[in-house]
């Protein structure tokens, strides 16, 4: 009986707040907190032509979140690049990390403002596939992948994680068929081997995210699948989770960093007429983006089978 009331008082001695023991509980930092949102951050992946716009727009209808489609119609290199790739690659890939940048803080202030989960056809994140294949393809030079993986490195470090990848895959040679189909004269002539190249690319891209800590999800899209059980997988699938320094880290950047990062970036563009072909007035580009898409979905669609729209954007 003594033993155990000797043990009591040692007990309740222990859990005193002495003056010691709250100086090292001021000094400890405070856990993180889990930012509270009713949806995710998804963005959707996939080659050229493989059908991510058809899909982000079901899926966007069935989660109830706001659609970010990638700006490229009003791409002034799209088809440069295709005509003249040495010459256009590096202006190209700049000019696309700017929009896709500027789109991905517009989504992510959106999330933050509103907790609405956001979709996006295609993200800065999977730009540098781009970059790699432009580069092993000597079409950028040595100097000019270097300053782009510098840009990045200098962009992603203020940008939260996508909760959830999903990446369509399908045979190049697919894609190919389906970027015939749906007949835009600057993709013509994209030869197979680079669509090889950026399905090979994308399998590196996709470990990368995993071990971001993003959910990867790898949907075989040789036919075009249905969007209900996608849409559940990703409500059902656990994620990295945004603490309330993601937001704290996203600001700052957002206040700080991004200015002289839109300096580099103008400048590595070079000439006044490149700069004046970019805008970031996401809102205005996404209306573009999404009368293009209508439109050209009416010119490619089989009335015989409506999950036979053949439409995506790219670069």
């Amino acid at each position: 009986m003594l033993r155990k009331r000797r043990d009591s008082q040692e007990h309740d001695e222990s859990n005193k707040l002495t003056p010691d023991k709250c100086k090292r509980m001021k000094s400890q930092p405070a856990s993180p907190k889990k930012l509270p949102f009713k949806g995710k951050l998804v963005i959707i992946e996939g080659n050229i032509g493989v059908g991510k716009t058809t899909l982000s727009q079901k899926l966007a209808a069935l989660l109830k979140y706001k659609l970010f489609l990638e700006p490229t119609s009003k791409n002034p290199y799209l088809g440069k690049f295709y005509a003249e790739p040495k010459k256009y690659a590096l202006k190209l890939q700049l000019w696309i990390f700017q929009q896709r940048l500027h789109m991905y803080i517009h989504a992510v202030k959106h999330m933050l403002e509103t907790g609405q989960g956001v979709l996006l056809d295609r993200s800065v994140f999977s730009d540098k596939v781009f970059a790699d294949v432009g580069f092993a393809d000597n079409n950028i030079s040595p100097e000019g992948y270097a300053f782009y993986m510098s840009i990045r490195g200098r962009a992603l470090k203020g940008l939260p994680i996508p909760h959830v990848t999903l990446f369509l895959n399908t045979d190049p040679k697919v894609c190919q068929q389906r970027i015939r189909t749906r007949g835009r004269n600057c993709e013509k002539g994209i030869p197979v081997s680079y669509l090889q190249s950026l399905h090979d690319a994308y399998q590196e891209f996709n470990t990368e995210m995993r071990e971001m800590g993003s959910k990867v999800h790898t949907l075989d899209w040789t036919y075009f699948g249905e969007a209900r059980p996608i849409q559940e997988e990703i409500q059902y699938s656990r994620e990295v989770t945004w603490s309330e320094f993601v937001q704290t880290d996203f600001s700052d950047f957002c206040s700080s960093r991004l200015a002289p990062l839109d300096q580099s970036l103008n400048k590595g563009l070079q000439t006044s007429q490149d700069k004046e072909n970019i805008g970031h007035d996401v809102t205005k580009l996404q209306e573009d983006e999404l009368k293009a898409f209508e439109k050209e979905k009416v010119n490619t669609t089989d009335p015989d089978r409506e999950d036979k729209t053949l439409t995506d954007t790219h670069i």
